[in-house]
């Protein structure tokens, strides 16, 4: 079975599901005041201000990255607690697994693909990767950064915000749009620009740990998500 017969019955299956579901407000619990709730949202933007100013500044020699990865971890563990209630042994799992280390793994990493990239667009590729590297907890696995994992965060930054810009002409979207739509198909064709080079050269990463031969649903499913935006 491949992604363009499977898409259309997972489509079809989990539609079925939303409409089957109860009408009723389902009862979440904790609940929060709106002052609650803003004062949550300080701790957020005091942890997102320290992540970003770390990533801004990467370290550069073993003894800064210790450092700076303790200091990403006091903020962390600061918002955790303040924000989200969590306890010792919510931090226990989340931090005794690799998870921290594979975070500042890929700011390390997307900053040396391209030093060009903002904190900022960073942090938005990183959500991915933490994502994944929960799955992989989820699955028993360590969490690690992997090349597929890497490449397909970063690749966001460079497609959506890409595709989101006002400044840029629709004829560039839609040339970049089908010339990814090539890429992703495995055609072996040069890139435009610089910008094209980038993406394609994500798009090599996740090929050499994934051979096209072997795992063609890892293609067919990057090239779905690719027709649905």
């Amino acid at each position: 079975m491949n992604c363009r017969t499977l898409i259309p019955q997972l489509l079809q299956r989990f539609t079925a599901l939303w409409w089957e579901c109860d009408t009723d407000t389902p009862l979440l619990l904790p609940t929060y005041t709106a002052r609650e709730q803003a004062a949550r949202e300080v701790c957020l933007e005091h942890f997102l201000d320290a992540l970003t100013a770390e990533i801004e500044h990467p370290p550069h020699a073993g003894s800064e990255r210790q450092s700076t990865q303790e200091r990403i971890l006091s903020a962390f563990d600061t918002f955790a607690r303040s924000a989200l209630d969590l306890e010792d042994r919510h931090l226990d799992v989340l931090l005794a697994r690799g998870l921290p280390q594979a975070a500042t793994a890929f700011a390390r990493e997307a900053r040396r693909f391209d030093p060009a990239l903002g904190g900022e667009e960073i942090f938005q590729a990183g959500r991915n990767a933490v994502a994944m590297n929960g799955l992989q907890l989820l699955l028993g696995l360590p969490a690690e950064l992997t090349p597929a994992i890497f490449a397909y965060s970063l690749i966001y930054p460079y497609t959506d915000n890409f595709l989101d810009d006002p400044t840029i002409p629709i004829e560039a979207k839609t040339g970049f749009n089908r010339h990814l739509a090539r890429r992703l198909a495995g055609e072996d064709l040069p890139p435009a620009n610089v910008h094209e080079r980038l993406v394609f050269d994500l798009v090599g990463m996740i090929e050499r740990q994934f051979d096209r031969a072997h795992h063609p649903l890892v293609f067919e499913s990057l090239s779905a998500i690719h027709r649905a935006r």
